[in-house]
């Protein structure tokens, strides 16, 4: 069974998730990064950018600077 394609969140999806978890990660920062790498992990295309934001929270300790979860 394959997976569905990955399909880039908007930056108002990575707002809403990361407001919804309220994990500190900045997710104008988590998109412009991903975005600016074609949603690439090194040479691999991302398959689930929700994980990726967890990855984030997990590296940084849930801050990624003063993001305050204001849309």
């Amino acid at each position: 069974v394959k997976s569905p394609a990955f399909e880039p969140p908007t930056q108002s999806d990575v707002i809403r998730y990361c407001d919804s978890r309220r994990n500190g990660v900045d997710p104008y920062k988590f998109f412009n990064f991903y975005s600016a790498k074609a949603w690439m992990i090194g040479k691999n295309k991302m398959k689930d950018w929700k994980s990726a934001v967890h990855t984030w929270e997990k590296t940084t300790g849930g801050t990624t600077n003063n993001y305050e979860g204001k849309l």
